[in-house]
């Protein structure tokens, strides 16, 4: 059951960067430059990479008010760009058995009430790999990894690297009826007969409805 807030602040990076005067997230921020490659300023140009490794809360000092609990913490981050594109590596270390994806997705999320997901849907990728066209809302964002990056195409997934530079929701052709809004999405991976949760991450961006020119495929 999840509790009152015990923190909710909303951070100007390229003015903490500065003056980082937020304790709380000070500590955090501390620990990620020791564990890895943080951005050192504004703005963060594109091809900057932020690593971080063996991560671990044990280092923190965290305040002495703070009691031995289970915690849930939720980062958004947010640009004054136009649009956004992302780079994603994902290097995996031993070969995937039966991956699955669960995808979910919120719309308007940002009006305050988080109501019944808009789309809920389990993919088996071995069998959608043969016919993406069977799961269409799935398809939309597959065929955008496909341009981006190299997408796996045989099952079980090798282990190796697979990168996917400049991703952007403004490029993926949604279907008719979605309007101009925020969202939410969880991706969710799971392998093998037991279904093992090896990758849980969560998405916030914006749809937006952009006009086509001769450089974007719409």
């Amino acid at each position: 059951m999840l509790e009152n807030l015990l923190y909710d602040s909303k951070l100007d990076l390229c003015a903490f960067f500065v003056r980082p005067n937020e304790r709380l997230v000070k500590m955090v921020f501390d620990n990620l430059k020791r564990h890895g490659v943080m951005p050192k300023g504004c703005p963060v140009y594109p091809g900057d990479s932020v690593v971080l490794t063996n991560v671990t809360l044990n280092y923190i000092n965290l305040p002495a008010y703070l009691p031995e609990t289970s915690f849930k913490l939720v980062v958004k981050l947010e640009s004054t760009s136009n649009e956004n594109r992302i780079n994603v590596e994902i290097y995996t270390l031993q070969k995937i058995i039966q991956p699955r994806v669960i995808v979910i997705l919120w719309l308007d999320v940002g009006s305050g009430a988080l109501q019944a997901p808009f789309y809920n849907q389990t993919v088996d990728y071995c069998t959608f790999m043969k016919k993406p066209g069977t799961i269409r809302m799935v398809q939309v964002v597959y065929r955008e990894l496909r341009r981006h990056g190299n997408v796996p195409t045989e099952c079980p997934i090798p282990s190796g690297l697979y990168t996917f530079n400049g991703l952007s929701t403004n490029q993926m052709r949604f279907p008719s009826f979605f309007t101009q809004a925020n969202f939410m999405m969880d991706l969710i991976g799971l392998t093998g007969v037991a279904k093992v949760r090896t990758v849980d991450t969560r998405w916030y961006g914006i749809i937006n409805r952009v006009k086509c020119t001769a450089a974007d495929r719409c």
